[in-house]
């Protein structure tokens, strides 16, 4: 095969490589962990795996047998750049706190307009009046207690 193409082939398998590395670490990590991950982390493991990546191809490529000691050392490689990229991961869910995203509440209005029957009223001989309301289908009771007013 030409040299060329088996060049343009790496080149190819190497961008795929990135786009899975990516898309595996995000969804073995979670993508809310990943995306705490400082940034120079990513920059450093994700090309470093699809790097060793190409080289296991190349190596098993290389050689009459496909399992050869180079392409098991690049495998060999490749799990240990997923290791380390596993613990920093570990590392980021330990110690930071994804921010969550700020939530525009609506305030709930100090009253609710809710139905409410007169059940009573009365006064007392303390000169309280006493008024007892019933609210809703569950017939909860609510009682009010007010002074009587001198006029």
């Amino acid at each position: 095969m030409d040299n060329r193409l088996i060049r343009l082939a790496y080149t190819i398998e190497f961008l795929i490589a990135l786009l899975a590395v990516f898309a595996v670490w995000g969804q073995v990590a979670g993508q809310a962990h990943l995306d705490l991950v400082f940034w120079y982390w990513k920059l450093g493991l994700v090309p470093a795996i699809a790097y060793a990546c190409v080289r296991a191809t190349g190596a098993a490529m290389e050689r009459e047998h496909t399992w050869n000691s180079r392409t098991i050392g690049w495998v060999g490689v490749v799990v240990l750049l997923g290791l380390l990229a596993g613990m920093v991961t570990y590392y980021v869910h330990l110690y930071y706190e994804p921010q969550e995203e700020e939530e525009t509440e609506e305030e709930e209005p100090a009253y609710t307009a809710t139905r409410v029957q007169l059940a009573s009223v009365g006064l007392r001989r303390d000169g309280l009046v006493h008024v007892k309301l019933r609210e809703g289908p569950a017939h909860a009771h609510f009682t009010i207690t007010a002074r009587k007013l001198n006029q």
